[in-house]
C-alpha cells in the first residue's frame, strides 16, 4: 500500500478530476464510490 501525502500526486489529482467531471468519467470508464456501502454495491 502506498501512503499519499501531498494534493500534488497524481493520483490525487486524477480522481480529483474524476469527482467533478463527468466527461471525465465517461472518456476513462470509471467511476467514483464514496463510503463503504457504496464500494460493497458496487463491489457485486
Amino acid at each position: 500500500m502506498e501512503r499519499i501525502d501531498s494534493r500534488e500526486n497524481p493520483k490525487i489529482k486524477a480522481l480529483c478530476r474524476l469527482l467533478r467531471d463527468r466527461g471525465a468519467r465517461r472518456e476513462a470508464g470509471l467511476f467514483v464510490c464514496e463510503g463503504a456501502v457504496m464500494l460493497e454495491e458496487a463491489r457485486r
